[in-house]
């Protein structure tokens, strides 16, 4: 915006100046004022860039937040699978135990007892293999969501870089309005000299 405003200043005194001003000085100048407004506008789209990236980063951070706390989740229910599982387990083979202990049978009945216990124990370990290969699936978005985050980072350490160009433009913008006020008056001490001097042009 500081561009802006001086440039609406400059175009306003341009042909009051231009009048009474030699020409080199003109030219000299604006061709710097042209370079600050490149600047400018370079640093305002760099700014536009890093807003969006400042709420890419919120949006990320928010995302792994929840994918954290669906992870945390997981990870209960498969803790709770796991003692399930061993809890069956014991209680199966206890079954089989007393079972044959009481009726002193063996062999086949004993086989099928043990083969239902084993099913069902299967299945409880392929459930928990579901899991881990979806908690997998979490710690990969999650390697993911880290890896924008260093990106974010590095682009706010150049954002940082930019800005302290920024001010360093302010410097040149307040040393450019300088030298306006220096061509002004200038052009005034000019104005006072004959119309025949040979080094001014009207």
């Amino acid at each position: 915006m500081a561009a802006v405003h001086l440039a609406i200043f400059i175009f306003s005194e341009y042909f009051y100046i231009s009048k009474f001003c030699c020409h080199g000085n003109i030219i000299s100048f604006f061709l710097h004022f042209i370079h600050l407004s490149s600047q400018t506008q370079q640093l305002s789209e760099m700014k536009l860039q890093h807003d969006l990236m400042k709420k890419q980063e919120q949006q990320t951070e928010r995302q792994l937040k929840e994918l954290l706390r669906q992870q945390g989740h997981l990870k209960e229910h498969l803790d709770q699978i796991r003692t399930e599982a061993t809890e069956e387990q014991e209680k199966f083979l206890e079954e089989i135990r007393r079972f044959n202990s009481s009726f002193s049978l063996g062999g086949n009945r004993e086989a099928k007892s043990g083969s239902r216990t084993q099913a069902e124990i299967l299945n409880l370990q392929k459930e928990v293999d579901s899991i881990y290969k979806e908690m997998e699936l979490e710690n990969q978005k999650n390697g993911r969501m880290n890896s924008m985050l260093e990106e974010n980072k590095a682009l706010m350490l150049e954002l940082k870089e930019l800005e302290n160009a920024n001010k360093d433009l302010d410097r040149q913008i307040m040393e450019a309005k300088a030298v306006t006020e220096s061509l002004r008056a200038e052009s005034m001490m000019v104005s006072l000299k004959p119309q025949t001097d040979s080094t001014c042009l009207r």
